[in-house]
């Protein structure tokens, strides 16, 4: 019985007592964590400094580490959009209580450059061949389309007379009926013989499409040569856009376009008018004049007089 109890006994004994001194030689650090205003901080990180013991602050702002030996260590407290902050330690064999107040960070960063393409940009480096012109630098000017069209690469425009006269247009030497001409991907024939290019001022369109060959099926047109599609403006802000011009021969172009947009229905309604009109009263001077019924020249005149005035026996013919 006496072995028995020395056998069983003695272990115990030993393992409390190694135990009671593995505790005096441990030691635990608790504190909180606040802001200069006062206010505790939370989720806010507490890590010894070359060991693995930390914690993180919970919504009253307190901690505790545990487990660590006594001697000197670096305690470091850091916790976003307040400074980071090192505090140097010395633990006993008794527990050591913190208080610990963050200020809050303030960083000036350096200005942020984004960089990115337009959508002509990314028109033009799509698979067509096809240019696109932003429209928006012209804007409030008294040219209409078929002048800014007439400086793109491979488009060529031929004016008959003034404004509202006829026009030849073409692409890489194609025309006629080979050419389409789209505003917003809706064929502009659709829309009355008024709808010609060089009748829409250029505050119509926010971009010019000049597609070179094959069209994407979004136009679902078979022309063969190109096509010129005006892409209005897409914003689906409400705005107004006027503007009025007048020029030589008691010439007056308006143009007005506006938009407006339902706040609870999402429903967009656009309008788009513009006016053109020119007298067109010039002289043609050094003009052979030919007379249909007596079939001879210079009937009685050595100038015709404007493009508006019918001359009833007369009519010009170039020499």
């Amino acid at each position: 019985m006496f072995k028995l109890i020395r056998h069983l006994i003695i272990p115990i004994v030993c393992c409390c007592l190694f135990a009671a001194a593995q505790a005096q030689t441990t030691a635990s650090i608790t504190g909180q964590v606040k802001s200069a205003a006062g206010q505790p901080l939370s989720d806010a990180a507490v890590t010894v400094q070359g060991t693995n013991a930390g914690a993180y602050t919970k919504n009253d702002g307190r901690f505790r580490i545990s487990g660590l030996k006594p001697g000197k260590y670096t305690l470091i407290i850091s916790m976003m959009g307040f400074t980071h902050q090192e505090q140097p330690i010395q633990l006993g064999n008794t527990e050591l209580q913190l208080n610990i107040v963050l200020a809050e960070e303030t960083q000036t960063r350096d200005g942020v450059t984004v960089t990115a393409k337009g959508q002509s940009r990314q028109l033009k480096e799509s698979g067509f061949a096809v240019n696109a012109i932003d429209t928006r630098r012209f804007a409030n000017s008294s040219a209409d389309m078929n002048t800014i069209l007439n400086r793109t690469t491979g488009v060529k425009v031929r004016e008959s007379g003034g404004v509202g006269s006829d026009f030849h247009f073409s692409i890489n030497g194609l025309s006629g009926r080979a050419i389409r001409y789209f505003i917003d991907g809706i064929p502009m024939e659709v829309m009355g013989s008024s709808m010609t290019l060089n009748n829409i001022p250029v505050n119509l369109a926010e971009r010019v499409e000049i597609y070179k060959g094959v069209l994407p099926v979004s136009l679902g047109a078979d022309a063969l040569g190109g096509a010129v599609n005006l892409v209005t403006n897409q914003n689906v802000k409400n705005y107004l856009d006027a503007s009025y011009s007048f020029g030589s021969f008691n010439t007056h172009r308006a143009a007005v376009t506006g938009q407006i947009t339902g706040k609870k229905t999402g429903i967009v309604g656009r309008v788009s008018a513009f006016l053109n009109y020119s007298d067109n009263d010039y002289k043609m001077k050094a003009m052979e004049i030919y007379n249909d019924q007596k079939g001879s020249s210079n009937c009685g005149m050595s100038a015709a007089s404007t493009t508006n005035t019918v001359l009833p026996c007369c009519r010009a013919k170039l020499a």
